[in-house]
This record gives structure tokens, sequence and C-alpha cells, in this order.
């Protein structure tokens, strides 16, 4: 399916840090966290952006409803010796239930009324965009060493699974009741009582397949390869005295690292190796640049991902800019700027001068900057940004487009100044900035001085209050 986007998440008490997420689109890599509004936050964000999404929850989201009363907490069909009742299973149950409510309800106030959540994988299928809810079941030897891990089991499952989800079902419901289906009801996804006797599809992994991908830690894996891929320099077609001659070492750690889904990694290994032959490298160093070479190709993976979604005209980076050529910058500041404490403190950056002295090119860079390290990102001009809000104001969907433009952590404004703005445009400009106060950066490029703001807005009063709001924290270059 086109631009899927596969969310698992692991239930545990988020009191006690016990709940994980991951992310994935399935053509590209895998994002991870902990924290369950910024999980919920990265599903509405992928709907509004027209993204189909399966989200799988970890826990049960049906029971068995059968007629004879001694077989109410048996284990479903597919459960095999780890039943849904077994253990901690009334406390799980209703943590499943309380918390892909909470879930469920936090995206559907930040989404348009018309995207639809579904169980049916055919009918999400044929639709190509909304929702779909599917059960990932991650026990026993399955299961990995942190909740992040077993969300990242989830996801591999259900991608490998793919298209055939209704074949792969694990956990085949008949007579039951859908926990999951009272939650999209008591949320407001839905009012058809139809979805109460109705199961989920289940995604359950085998021993082999958890195994293979996540119970050695990633640089245990790595630097086996590497070590096993030093001791066999001398002998560089893998051979052993009176053995069979096996499969070289280029191919084992290759194998190895495809099987970890490190692509980067992978197209890095060879020039790697090559380098070890030659005495340049000894195996830490072979680590690290394995590393590095995997988190560039993931960096620039995002950055594709960010071009896309976020609107950016152009990828711009600190490396290209010349100070030279704008001696009055201060290189400490921007440096600094670009070490991202400021998004991180939800502050903002305003660049202010004349045309042509490279405020838009630092504005990108800061945007290309925290989209390489996996946050989200919007760029428009004023302009653009007071259009989209107007249509949406006529088209009775102006909360929703201000909830969609709260949400990234970086916000990009350029050319404020440049073409004239009407007092209803400026209105809407201020709530939304508003909204973003304290709640996500912002960061805007203007030609003019604060003390023109007010002819740019229509406004004066207007114009103070908003530089007021924008100045409380704020770095001004």
């Amino acid at each position: 399916m086109q631009n899927l986007v596969v969310y698992c998440a692991d239930i545990g008490s988020v009191a006690t840090g016990n709940f994980g997420w991951a992310r994935r689109p399935v053509d590209s890599v895998t994002e991870t966290g902990t924290d369950i509004q910024e999980f919920a936050d990265r599903v509405a964000w992928d709907l509004t952006e027209d993204r189909p999404v399966a989200l799988g929850l970890e826990c049960p989201l049906f029971v068995p409803l059968p007629d004879d009363p001694t077989h109410l907490t048996k284990a479903r069909r597919g459960e095999g010796r780890r039943p849904w009742s077994a253990g901690a299973g009334p406390g799980a149950l209703a943590m499943g239930i309380t918390e892909s409510a909470w879930i469920l309800r936090r995206i559907r106030s930040a989404v348009q009324p018309e995207i639809k959540a579904s169980l049916d994988w055919s009918e999400f299928e044929s639709r190509q965009q909304g929702l779909f809810l599917w059960e990932a079941f991650v026990s026993a030897t399955a299961k990995g060493t942190t909740h992040t891990g077993d969300a990242v089991i989830g996801i591999d499952t259900f991608i490998a699974g793919l298209p055939d989800i209704i074949g792969i079902n694990a956990i085949p419901a008949e007579s039951v009741i859908s926990l999951i289906g009272l939650a999209l009801v008591r949320t407001g996804w839905t009012s058809d009582p139809q979805v109460l006797p109705r199961g989920a599809s289940s995604s359950k992994p085998e021993r082999a397949f958890s195994c293979t991908l996540l119970c050695l830690p990633l640089a245990s894996r790595i630097f086996r390869s590497i070590e096993g891929a030093i001791a066999t320099l001398r002998d560089p077609f893998g051979c052993r005295s009176g053995r069979e001659c096996p499969v070289s070492y280029r191919e084992r750690i290759g194998a190895q690292l495809a099987d970890l889904k490190l692509p980067g990694a992978v197209e890095a290994l060879d020039g790697i190796l090559a380098r070890i032959d030659g005495g340049e490298l000894a195996g830490v160093d072979a680590i690290e640049a394995l590393l590095g070479s995997q988190i560039e190709l993931r960096n620039q993976r995002r950055l594709q991902t960010a071009m896309r979604s976020s609107r950016l005209p152009a990828i711009k980076t600190l490396a290209d800019f010349d100070f030279t050529f704008q001696p009055s910058i201060k290189r400490e500041q921007i440096e600094s700027l670009h070490q991202l404490g400021f998004v991180q403190r939800k502050e903002n950056v305003i660049f202010l001068g004349p045309p042509g002295v490279g405020k838009t090119h630092l504005a990108l860079s800061l945007a290309v900057t925290t989209a390489q390290r996996g946050r989200r990102i919007y760029y428009g001009s004023l302009a653009d940004l007071i259009d989209s809000l107007e249509e949406a104001q006529t088209s009775g969907r102006l909360n929703h487009r201000l909830k969609t433009l709260t949400h990234p952590a970086l916000l990009v404004v350029d050319e404020i100044g440049y073409l004239p703005i009407t007092r209803n445009g400026a209105m809407l400009f201020f709530q939304l900035m508003s909204r973003r106060y304290e709640h996500g950066s912002t960061v805007l490029t203007s030609n003019k001085g604060f003390e023109e703001w007010g002819s740019i807005f229509g406004d004066d009063v207007m114009a103070s209050a908003l530089i007021d709001r924008l100045l409380h924290h704020c770095h001004i270059v």
C-alpha cells in the first residue's frame, strides 16, 4: 500500500516509564519513543498528511464471550500457553483499554472528522486512507528486552506479513467482545454497535523471528562481525585448514547487517573492509564507521520524508553558509542555535535584516537540522500560511488547521513584510502564534524591524501583542 505508515505501541504503565512505541513507513527506517503523547500526536500528524496508518497495540483488543461460562477466562485460539487472562491479565486488560481509549481520543481530537478508523483490513486496503487498528501479540520467547523493542518486533512482524494481513492473523475472532470497539465508540470514531462483537487482526512473531532481530544488542552483534572479519584477514576466503571453505567474511557480515536492517552499513561495508585490509582501521574504528554510515543514511531518509511533508522549498545547511559574506552575523550564536537547544526549550528565533543577507538560508538550515534529529518541521511563507488559515476558516476547518500547525516541533515562517496582510489574516496568524506559545519553536524571517510590524499587520496593538508573545522566549539574529 502506497505511503503506508505502521505504528506499534507496547502498552504499559506510563507513570513508571513502561510504555514504548515505534513508527516505520514501509519503505523507510524505524523511529522509537517512550512518550504516549508524542506517540498519539505522531499518528495524528501522519493522518492529517493523508497517509494511511496501521496502528498496532500490544495488548488484548478483544476477549472471548463464549456460551459456556466455564470457558470465560480461557485462552483465545492461537494464544498458546500465554492467554489474555494469565498472570497480570485483569490489570493488563484494564490498562490496555484505558490507554488505547486515551490514544484514540487524542488522535480523534486532532484529525479531520472525515478520517475513519477500521478493524477490517480489506476495507482499509480498498480505501487507502484512514486508520487501521491491529493487535500486536508479542509474548514469551518472542519478546525483546525493552518496551520499544517489543514495539519494533510488532512492526517487523506486521510488515513481514504484508500484503496478506488477513492470512497471517494469529488469533481468530469467534464469539468475542471487542475492547477496541468499545474504545472507538467511546472516543467518537464510530457510533456503529457492529464493532462491539468484532475482533481485530492479530500479528504474532515466532521465536526465531524475534531472536534473530533483537535478542542481541546491536553493538555486540556488529562488534562480533568486525572481530570475525579481523580474525580472518590472513585467510580472506574464510577457509580453515582441514575444513570445507565456508562463505566469505564479507558475505557473513553483510548478511548480519542486512538481518539487522542496517542498509547504510551494508552499503559502506566493502569500503570499510578494504580499509581494515589496508591496516587503516581497527575493530572499534570499523564499528564507528559502520554505525556512522547507518546514521547518515537514516538522517538522509528523515530529511527526504521531511521534504515531502513539511513543504521545505530547498535543503540548506550551515556548512553551505558563507559567513565571510555576512561578517555582522555572529558565527558562535548561529552554531549554538544549530545544537537545537532552543527547540528542546520551545523557544523562538527571529532573523531580521534586508533582502539577500541569508535569513532564509539560516532558517532552512535550522529546519533541516531539526528534521535530521527526527523532529517534525513545517515551512511556509507568512502569506501562504495565512492563505491556508483563511481557506480553512471558510470551509469550517480552522480549528483543525490550527492544530495541524501547532504540532511541529519547529515551524518556519518566512518573508514577514514582503506582502500586505488583511486584518483577518493578521488575527488568524496571531491565533496560530498564541497556540504555539510554549508548545513549539517558531523561526521567523523579516526584512522589517519590529517598529514596522504594525503597518505589516494593519494594527499596532495586535502587532505589539504578537511581538511580546514571540520575544518572551526568543533569540534575535
